[in-house]
């Protein structure tokens, strides 16, 4: 009966024109028809009878009423403990909205998405599952689809992440090697895509919360430059932590974090982030009735005419030889403005094995001596040049 008196509250809150949590004032939309909002949120056990909160259906509730009132597009989920609450949640949000969960894990990921915004979703795929271990046997979760606004439309790749949780030397080393891992993953297979990096990172992105430590996220920073005209990422949750916002309750720390490739950056709406702390008003008791997190989100637009495209040297005339090679490698460019070029090679678990930066020769071609050390096998080559990059694999036998 208790269930079935919140729904008919929130029916009678629709028809009055907004939707109001159980307790408190009304929950503001973060939304409109013209952009695409995304939002990360840890649901804190989500569905577990034995973990707080202890009122499971109230905070099945208040989800529903906060993901229908904000209005933001896409929802990247944590947490989730009991998949029939995801599923019981799907169904009350009703027809105006999808989603899929990740595989059996303890702790699973998954996303809600509006039907209209987000369409020609593929299965979702949890990638790096090798790594799992690193992930806090969380693997990432990977959705493709396109995005359908009003006045333009594109293809984007968002990758759910709850990573190793705790400020000790062993789950730092974790989110060290789960970071780069999830870095590498991203230059060599979606080099040329729109991705959204969202999650529960267990971490603040210019330092790290164990000991001082630089943060594990370091690979992600240092690839990046102040907006607008990052090279490869740009973090707006980033400036939020240097603002000093917070997203978990009774901690002042930023661990939950929006990220983007170069491609979406003239998309952002500048200054769009937030940590949704309006729902502290909105449901008194927050942290207890709902979630030990507070949903961090952000807004993309349509592009203006001015913008111009960013792009990597897929257009440029290339060529890496010997491969599979010995103890050297040779490179051929061609139409090079730069004068000096980067060379990385990352083995598969997305680990810097070898780094050496040099100036271009006038005929283009650059020799690197590997060297006789490295372990056969297959690695990935990345060639940065100014504010772009090339990647390949390459074999050593």
């Amino acid at each position: 009966m208790a269930h079935f008196s919140v729904r008919i509250f929130l029916i009678i809150s629709l028809v009055t024109g907004g939707i109001l949590p159980l307790f408190g004032q009304s929950i503001p939309s973060k939304g409109s028809d013209h952009t695409l909002e995304v939002a990360t949120w840890n649901l804190k056990f989500f569905g577990d009878p034995n973990a707080e909160p202890d009122n499971d259906e109230r905070a099945l509730d208040n989800v529903e009423a906060i993901i229908r009132a904000s209005h933001i597009d896409v929802w990247a989920l944590q947490e989730i403990r009991e998949p029939s609450y995801f599923y019981r949640l799907l169904d009350s949000l009703g027809s105006d909205y999808d989603g899929q969960l990740g595989p059996d894990t303890y702790l699973r990921l998954g996303f809600i998405y509006r039907t209209e915004v987000l369409q020609q979703v593929q299965p979702i795929q949890q990638i790096l599952q090798t790594q799992s271990s690193d992930f806090g046997g969380r693997p990432p979760l990977r959705l493709d689809a396109r995005v359908v606004l009003p006045d333009t439309s594109f293809d984007v790749t968002l990758i759910n992440v709850h990573m190793k949780a705790r400020s000790d030397a062993a789950s730092y080393e974790k989110r060290k090697r789960a970071a780069q891992a999830l870095k590498t993953y991203i230059d060599v297979f979606l080099a040329s895509r729109a991705v959204i990096l969202l999650g529960d990172f267990n971490d603040e992105l210019e330092q790290s919360i164990y000991a001082g430590n630089p943060s594990p996220y370091q690979a992600f920073v240092a690839d990046s430059l102040p907006s607008p005209d990052p090279q490869y990422y740009f973090f707006p949750s980033l400036y939020l932590e240097r603002a000093g916002a917070w997203s978990l309750c009774g901690w002042q720390s930023l661990i939950d974090h929006i990220g983007v490739s170069d491609e979406l950056v003239p998309l952002y709406e500048k200054n769009s982030a937030g940590v949704f702390r309006e729902l502290f008003t909105a449901i008194p008791g927050y942290c207890s009735l709902v979630s030990d997190h507070i949903p961090v989100y952000a807004r993309f637009k349509r592009a203006s005419a001015t913008d111009a495209p960013r792009v990597r040297l897929a257009s440029l005339r290339w060529r890496v030889y010997p491969n599979p090679f010995h103890d050297h490698l040779m490179i051929d460019i061609e139409g090079v403005a730069e004068p000096t070029v980067r060379l990385e090679l990352f083995d598969l678990l997305g680990r810097n094995v070898a780094v050496r930066t040099v100036r271009i020769a006038a005929s283009g071609r650059i020799r690197w001596e590997v060297g006789r050390t490295l372990a056969p096998g297959v690695y990935f080559l990345r060639i940065s040049m100014g504010t772009h990059s090339i990647i390949t694999k390459v074999v050593r036998q």
